[in-house]
């Protein structure tokens, strides 16, 4: 478990009602400072980029934390309060970065073109100019939407941090629910790198409550649990996230080998118009930089593989969701229908479904990591 940087009295919870932490801090050395400033700047962000959407996403927030209040209604309210607001926050940001992601992708295609074409004319001297400063406008457009917006907006660890303070309070509130005493800090993010601290310092300062039930809230507890949370977890990587990391994969890859195979017939093309059969001399010229674009564009595609991870999340996700099968396979005769379990009973229903938090909490901080090293940046 991370300690607290040394010298730091206090810890001030993630509040959405200050675009400032505050804090009563005594430092015992300039290391101790430096250490507690960086789990303090991001703590501040967070707050800030709350304070700036809460009023655009009031509607969603609440929304959330309707269907929340319903499956878990042992949980604090702030708690609910804090998953609804990450939640949406993390919704809107993924949305945001794939717009970014899609205009990057268009201008360095449209690049890419130019640039091709400029290299392969070679006799019309004005056509090349004009193609040129395509190039280098696209060039510059690219570089500022990147470094003027996308780096200043931070949107990319906006994203990453929000979904984890989300995924993290969400399996706190599962077992607030089930009457665990576990607190989700000291699950997450245990190997992952300093620049994650904050979430687990923020984490903490968000009190987890755990309620005494009666053996029959406690096995009523259990079953919501297992089906507001297990099996839906299991009908989203059965349903969506498998089969749509699975799909993108597929086509993303059939398409870097159809434009290879292009490639190479492109080639065969150019040798038997070198060699004065079929093709003219101004068809000629135009394959040139065709032929050297096709693969550069399935350069371009593998690239943006390699960027999202899609095939390290899907080896994840069919991983995680074993987890899930297994699980629920385990409660099921546990927590049947009309059944009165005995405590044993339920403390084995408990204890699968603490194992299962541990296993998605530890996934999530494999994902953030994952994330965090492929950065959205530009194509090169």
């Amino acid at each position: 478990m991370t300690e607290s940087p040394p010298g730091c009295l206090e810890i001030i919870n993630i509040s959405p009602e200050s675009k400032q932490l505050e804090a009563n801090i005594q430092y015992s050395s300039s290391t101790s400072k430096s250490a507690f400033e960086k789990i303090l700047q991001p703590l501040n962000e967070f707050n800030q980029a709350i304070c700036e959407k809460q009023k655009s996403l009031k509607a969603s927030v609440k929304k959330s934390s309707t269907h929340i209040d319903n499956a878990f209604h042992h949980t604090s309210s702030f708690m609910v309060h804090m998953y609804s607001v990450s939640d949406t926050l993390a919704r809107f940001y993924q949305k945001t970065r794939m717009v970014y992601m899609k205009r990057l992708i268009i201008i360095a295609s449209i690049a890419l073109l130019l640039w091709e074409l400029y290299g392969g004319l070679t006799n019309n001297n004005q056509l090349k100019l004009w193609i040129l400063t395509g190039f280098l406008g696209c060039y510059t457009f690219a570089s500022f939407t990147y470094y003027l917006i996308i780096k200043r907006s931070r949107v990319d660890n906006h994203f990453l941090d929000a979904r984890s303070i989300a995924e993290a309070l969400r399996v706190q509130m599962v077992w607030n629910l089930i009457g665990s005493p576990l607190i989700a800090s000291d699950w997450f993010l245990k190997r992952q790198c300093e620049d994650t601290q904050w979430v687990q310092f923020g984490l903490r300062s968000i009190k987890a409550v755990s309620t005494r039930l009666t053996p029959m809230e406690t096995q009523q507890c259990l079953e919501n649990a297992h089906q507001q949370w297990l099996r839906k977890q299991k009908l989203y990587f059965n349903n969506y996230a498998i089969p749509r990391n699975q799909e993108r994969i597929n086509i993303l890859e059939k398409a870097i080998q159809y434009l290879l195979i292009s490639g190479v017939g492109l080639i065969a093309l150019q040798i038997a118009g070198l060699q004065g059969y079929f093709i003219s001399a101004k068809l000629l010229n135009w394959l040139v930089p065709l032929t050297a674009l096709v693969p550069t564009t399935a350069g371009l595609i593998s690239a943006y593989l390699e960027m999202e991870a899609n095939r390290d999340h899907l080896n994840q996700f069919v991983s995680m969701n074993r987890f899930y099968i297994k699980g629920d396979a385990l409660l099921k005769p546990l927590l049947k229908r009309n059944k009165h379990n005995t405590p044993e009973e339920n403390l084995k229903a408990r204890q699968i479904i603490e194992e299962l938090g541990k296993e998605a909490l530890s996934e999530n901080g494999e994902w953030l990591t994952l994330r965090r090293v492929r950065p959205l940046q530009l194509f090169s």
